[in-house]
């Protein structure tokens, strides 16, 4: 199974312009674009980059958008880091500020898979589904959770719509 890494898309210039545009001033900006830069980074330093991320969620409490991309870092960070629980609690964040978040569901559901919560892990990879119909690691995922039941009609389904993908 796979994990999303949790980079955003949007170029970090992208973050700092949000920032200036939703009222927060140039140095309280450049904080945040600084930590969340902090948080996406390579370093191996995986304590100090859940704490950056811990402070790019801090600081980004009136963006909803860039609090929501700092917990889905943080939540990879977390499963890297082996704190599932927290990175099932950084994903539930999420789905409060965007309930349509198919990643956030994707991501919850492997950690809940991981964990032994095949159910749960059902109920998100179908909902990340709904969301997402696009996405062949989704069927993926949630096949190998019907194979694991022993679901094999469903499994096979989801295998077969993964490959169409």
């Amino acid at each position: 199974m796979r994990s999303s890494s949790g980079r955003s898309k949007l170029p970090a210039s992208l973050g700092l312009a949000m920032l200036l545009v939703l009222g927060c001033g140039p140095s309280a900006a450049q904080t945040v674009a600084d930590h969340l830069a902090a948080c996406k980074s390579d370093s191996p330093d995986l304590k100090g980059r859940i704490q950056a991320c811990g402070r790019a969620i801090e600081g980004a409490q009136d963006n909803e958008e860039l609090r929501a991309e700092a917990l889905l870092q943080r939540g990879v960070l977390y499963e890297m880091f082996g704190d599932q629980e927290a990175a099932i609690a950084d994903y539930s964040e999420i789905l409060k500020i965007d309930a349509s978040s198919a990643i956030a569901y994707f991501n919850r559901g492997n950690v809940r898979d991981r964990l032994g919560q095949p159910d749960l892990a059902l109920k998100d990879y179908t909902e990340a589904i709904r969301l997402d119909p696009t996405d062949p690691d989704m069927f993926n995922n949630r096949g190998q959770v019907h194979d694991s039941r022993g679901d094999f009609d469903l499994a096979i389904a989801d295998y077969s719509e993964a490959i169409r993908l």
